[in-house]
């Protein structure tokens, strides 16, 4: 079975933690983040599936599908790449910041 990227250290840090939330939020919602994202690891994430016509529009809304398309293994690559390239580096940034 293949190591976990998400420990359990990291989950308790981004857990109810609002800035991760925020910059987690701003990553995924910029489109070239998610293109280079899924190029770069072979994933197909998709935060804004839309219903090819009106019957699957129906469908969705009567099956409750909110256009979100991901795997469980690749949304563990998306968090862990946005905790350990963007969330880490603005951290230090910001408590660097705090001692000048």
């Amino acid at each position: 079975m293949p190591e976990k990227l998400i420990t359990s250290k990291i989950l308790a840090e981004i857990t109810d933690n609002p800035a991760f939330e925020l910059i987690f939020t701003e990553c995924v919602a910029d489109p070239s983040f998610m293109e280079t994202f899924n190029r770069l690891t072979g994933s197909n994430i998709n935060f804004q599936a839309k219903p090819k016509d009106a019957i699957s529009f129906l469908i969705d809304q009567a099956t409750g599908f909110d256009g979100i398309i991901v795997k469980p293994e690749e949304m563990e690559k998306l968090v862990y790449l946005i905790f350990r390239s963007v969330y880490l580096p603005s951290q230090e940034l910001f408590v660097s910041s705090l001692g000048k």
